[in-house]
Order: C-alpha cells, then structure tokens, then sequence
C-alpha cells in the first residue's frame, strides 16, 4: 500500500498517554516504575506534582515523547498531520479531517486514522475569541467541561454550563449523533476514493454505553464496515482491545504502552510502502 502522509484525528485517547491512570493496572510503562516505587506512600495529590517534577528534571522521559504521533511517526517513517486534542469532539474529529482534505485536494495516498468519541461531546463556535470549542460531561460530578486553548471568563463559563444542560435535556439524541457521524463520515469516504486515501475508523469511546447488538451500533457498523479497524473478528474498540491483553483495565485512558501495541498491532495490518 502506498502511503504519502499519515493523517490523525482524535481525542485524548489518541492525543498523548495517561500514565498515571495505569499505576494499579497489569500493564505498567517500563520508564515510570521507578516513579510507582517512590510514588507508593503519597497521596493521590501529591502522585501528580511528583510525576510532573520528575518529568521536568529529566528524572524520567518525558511522557508526550510516547505520543501516538510521535510513534506513528516513528514506526511508518512517514508524515504525520494530528488534529488530535483533549477533549474533542467527533464535530472537531471529523470536521477538522474534511476541511483538511478539502484544502488539500491535490493530496493522494493518505492513510487517515479516525478515534471516535463519546456522542455527547458537542463543538461550538464561541463569538468572544471567534474560535471553535469542544463541551462535555464531567461524568464524575455532572458538571460541564469546556476545552479551549484560550481564555474564558468565569460568567461565560456558568453560561455555557446551563446551555450545556439544555442541550442534553431537550435537543440530545444518541441516534441523531450517529446519523450526522455517518453523514460526515461520507464525505470522507468520497474523498478517500477519489483521491486514493485509505480510511481506518477505530471506536475510542462513541459506542461506551452501547452494546455491540444495539440498532446505533448495528447502523454503525453495516454502513462502514469496510473501514473500520478490527482488532478482530468482531472488535473495532480500542478499550476493548486493551481489556483483552490486561484484565486491570477499565476504560480508562490508554498509556504509553498500550499505545506502543496499537501503533504494532497497526504496522502488523497495513501493508505500507
């Protein structure tokens, strides 16, 4: 297969590792052990600060070098072009890759790598700096949480929050959702085939609260089977993936060695030049 760029679109499952969310599981990075040991006797709090100080004295490497960029990079030896962030939407995931691909036309012999997220992420356009934002749950207090890279004031914020709420209670629709996925999800597909990119479609969190034998999964799956990433027969979730080779996992966010086995797991697949 022949493969000019390798383009990447996700949230924080595909964005960088989450090592401190893997201490108690089967499936420990090498590289922070040895933080884990000193780590054993300080509180949950303190875990954080001490990462971060041997982060930035150079104790340990630096957790952002085990991007799933990065090691894509590194694996395929080809160009990697991420809209990855924390906290994304799918309306960023899939709408950065179209304007993407629109802009860039002339491109052919792309690989595009699609991490899926959970439904009820939303993007919006916020007047005050003229620029996208990502809302979502806060699962643990059912409080908003609102991803930008620039300021927002603290009386925008609550504002946003009770818009937030309305929103899920009066305009929100798993099956909608699904529906404007797919729609998106089209036009990437015509592109791909005029221009000879290939597309992989990986679950990272849209169907978390489906089962695999729902009518939005079966949807799903009957409308992009040919592109979705299966792990096998049966399997295009990363998570679920993961539990597979480590009981200790929940659906927590993926390290830097879970990350490592995707981008193998990956090159043991596709058959790139």
């Amino acid at each position: 297969m022949k493969c000019n760029k390798i383009i990447l679109s996700g949230c924080s499952f595909f964005h960088e590792p989450f090592e401190l969310e893997s201490i108690k599981r089967e499936i420990i990075p090498t590289y922070i052990k040895e933080f884990i040991s000193d780590a054993n006797n300080i509180s949950d709090v303190d875990i954080h600060k001490l990462y971060y100080d041997y982060v930035s004295s150079g104790k340990i490497k630096n957790y952002r070098d085990f991007k799933l960029s990065k090691q894509l990079f590194k694996k395929f030896n080809k160009e990697v072009i991420s809209f990855t962030k924390n906290g994304n939407s799918n309306d960023s995931i899939l709408d950065d890759v179209i304007n993407y691909l629109i802009e860039n036309k002339k491109d052919t012999n792309n690989i595009i790598i699609l991490g899926l997220t959970s439904p009820h992420r939303i993007r919006r356009y916020y007047d005050y700096n003229k620029k996208y934002i990502d809302i979502k749950p806060k699962w643990y207090d059912r409080s908003t949480d609102i991803m930008s890279n620039d300021y927002i004031s603290d009386e925008d914020y609550k504002d946003i929050g009770k818009y937030y709420e309305i929103y899920l209670k009066y305009f929100y629709d798993t099956e909608e959702h699904i529906k404007t996925v797919n729609n998106k999800l089209n036009i990437i597909k015509f592109i791909c085939k005029s221009n000879k990119h290939k597309l992989i479609i990986i679950d990272n969190l849209l169907f978390l609260f489906d089962d695999d034998k729902s009518k939005n999964y079966q949807n799903f799956v009957n409308r992009n089977k040919e592109h979705l990433f299966y792990f096998d027969e049966n399997n295009f979730s990363w998570p679920k993936f993961i539990r597979s080779y480590d009981t200790g996992y929940g659906s927590q966010h993926p390290n830097s060695s879970d990350i490592s086995i995707l981008v193998d797991f990956l090159k043991k697949k596709l058959d790139i030049d």
